[in-house]
């Protein structure tokens, strides 16, 4: 499709002649003898550039520009003049327009012009939909939590969206602590600016400072120019910090004095850097009990946990399970060009009976594989891997046989109820037992299953 420009002038001969030379460019041209037939046509069609005079009858270029603001913010204007001044210079590009070009035109030089921005507007839109992609899988209805421990956790994002206070986000590995990350910064006042992430185990003692806070020329061998740190980069954005409890505690100082006075100090500088950045940080590790150990700053720790957030392990989230293999079989149907519908009973058995340690990770991992090695329609455990298949729920060393065997059924049951909603005949088919025998189980345990709340048993 080719892009539209509007070309806006008194002079009819050179509009006419400018629309013929774009024209033969493959460029869709209209044209306006005045600013108030140009925003007529604003208004009813979309225009990527306008090419506008600035001295005109009526409505002149600098009020024109003004009222096309507001009509139609993302479209780039170039300013036309046979009179330049300062002011009038000025004035445009106060307004936000792109360049400025003098008369008598040059068409070669004008089309070199027009071409730069056709290329600036494709990456404005194609960063536009990356946003809105970027904003639509992280919207918080798209991440799956239907557990009691996922949904605390969504509340708490809903409130820190919000504001630019530091988060902290606890939990072990795989259980989904940068895509909270994600959700805070896409839900919140900063989505139009970058998420930038830092990996502080992966970075080198050496180099985390010039990584974080940049540096300046000559600052060191190697240093041939100004680099931004990203702390800069993220300026107006979002600064995860991955696995926070690794960075090395001689940098940690550093890190606070940026985060408290939202200035950074590039290395070999000598004048700090203002800077708005927010940060959320993540980390598997007990932070607490790194302060008395002496391997991590106090002050740094109460700094940065203003809001802390603990991403609960999948095994105490069992109900999600049903809903994540959804999700991954979905996601790896259009990866592979698969067409599996689910899983079978016995599988789900046994994705519902381990004790995940890698978590959603390990999960992820599992259906990417299941959905590879499957050769029908449905996901059997067969292709299950043979370290989930021979797992088993750890005993407990206390107590009866009669007690563990009575403990874990409840658990294996309130699992099942939870995964289904509460859906007793659906549990039912997963158990492998009929309707009647699970109610007249539940009966026993008395109450014990969280799960039984609602519903009576068939007569």
């Amino acid at each position: 499709m080719p892009h539209r420009i509007l070309i806006v002038d008194d002079e009819r001969a050179l509009r006419e002649e400018l629309a013929e030379f774009f024209h033969d460019q493959n460029l869709h041209c209209a044209i306006a003898g005045d600013a108030e037939q140009a925003l007529k046509l604003v208004r009813e069609q979309d225009f990527d550039i306008v090419l506008t005079d600035i001295r005109m009858p009526g409505i002149d270029g600098i009020e024109f520009v003004w009222q096309l603001r507001d009509l139609a913010p993302e479209t780039l204007v170039l300013m036309m003049t046979a009179h330049p001044s300062v002011d009038s210079a000025v004035s445009a590009l106060r307004l936000g327009v792109i360049d400025y070009v003098i008369k008598p035109l040059v068409l070669q030089d004008l089309l070199h012009k027009v071409q730069h921005l056709i290329e600036f507007r494709e990456q404005q839109r194609e960063l536009h939909w990356y946003r809105q992609q970027a904003q639509a899988h992280y919207d918080l209805s798209n991440i799956v939590g239907h557990s009691k421990a996922m949904q605390e956790v969504f509340s708490v994002v809903e409130k820190v969206a919000q504001n630019s206070s530091p988060v902290l986000i606890t939990g072990e590995s795989g259980t989904g602590k940068e895509l909270v990350a994600r959700a805070i910064h896409y839900n919140g006042g900063r989505k139009e600016e970058r998420f930038v992430v830092v990996n502080c185990s992966a970075i080198p003692a050496a180099l985390i400072e010039a990584e974080l806070f940049g540096y300046v020329k000559g600052a060191f061998t190697g240093a041939e120019h100004d680099r931004k740190g990203l702390f800069a980069v993220a300026s107006g954005g979002t600064l995860f910090l991955d696995e926070l409890g690794e960075l090395p505690l001689e940098q940690q100082p550093k890190l606070l004095r940026a985060t408290e006075n939202q200035e950074i100090l590039p290395v070999g500088a000598n004048e700090a850097v203002s800077v708005d950045t927010r940060i959320v940080a993540s980390t598997n590790k007990d932070l607490r009990q790194e302060v008395k150990e002496g391997r991590f700053r106090e002050d740094l720790y109460y700094r940065l946990s203003v809001v802390t957030i603990h991403m609960p392990p999948l095994r105490d989230r069992r109900e999600d399970i049903p809903r994540l293999v959804d999700r991954f079989v979905g996601q790896f149907n259009g990866e592979l060009r698969r067409q599996i519908r689910g899983l079978s009973n016995e599988a789900l058995r046994r994705l519902l009976s381990y004790e995940w340690k890698g978590n959603v990770r390990e999960l992820r991992n599992v259906i990417e594989r299941a959905v590879m090695f499957t050769e029908g329609d449905l996901i059997t455990p067969d292709v299950l891997p043979t370290h989930l298949m021979e797992a088993t729920h750890p005993a407990e060393t206390t107590g009866t046989l009669r007690d563990a065997v009575q403990k874990f059924e409840s658990e294996y049951i309130d699992a099942i109820l939870r995964a289904t909603d509460g859906d007793k005949a659906r549990a039912a088919e997963l158990l492998g037992v009929s309707l009647s025998s699970l109610y007249r189980r539940l009966q026993r345990f008395d109450g014990q299953t969280a799960a039984t709340a609602e519903g009576d048993p068939p007569s």
